[in-house]
């Protein structure tokens, strides 16, 4: 329950900081493509694929965009709950470990 806590808690930090910084952006449209949850989880990449943090950036921003797009629903705790299935399903250890490491220090711990 803690290591969830903390993916959660760190998702939301990568969220929040992206949303913020594409707040300008125009929404995503529904004729842009946008796949259904199979198919996204399908294409789905580790963030420790990607070379920089910059691709990293633009891979959880196209998931927000997806996520706004195609469940408009969502609340936060889901948009971030729905990631990190996604991590925990294609074995993303290293970022999973990331965000542990970096809300390890959280209060209460």
């Amino acid at each position: 329950m803690r290591m969830h806590q903390a993916i959660l808690f760190s998702s939301l930090a990568i969220v929040s900081g992206v949303v913020l910084a594409q707040s300008s952006e125009a929404p995503v449209s529904a004729e842009s493509g946008l796949i259904g949850d199979p198919g996204y989880a399908g294409s789905f990449r580790c963030p420790e694929s990607y070379p920089d943090e910059a691709s990293r950036r633009a891979a959880t921003t196209s998931y927000l965009h997806w996520a706004r797009e195609t469940h408009p629903e969502w609340r936060v705790e889901q948009t971030l709950n729905y990631r990190n299935t996604l991590l925990q399903a294609h074995q993303c250890d290293q970022t999973v470990d990331d965000m542990v490491t970096n809300t390890s220090q959280l209060p209460g711990d």
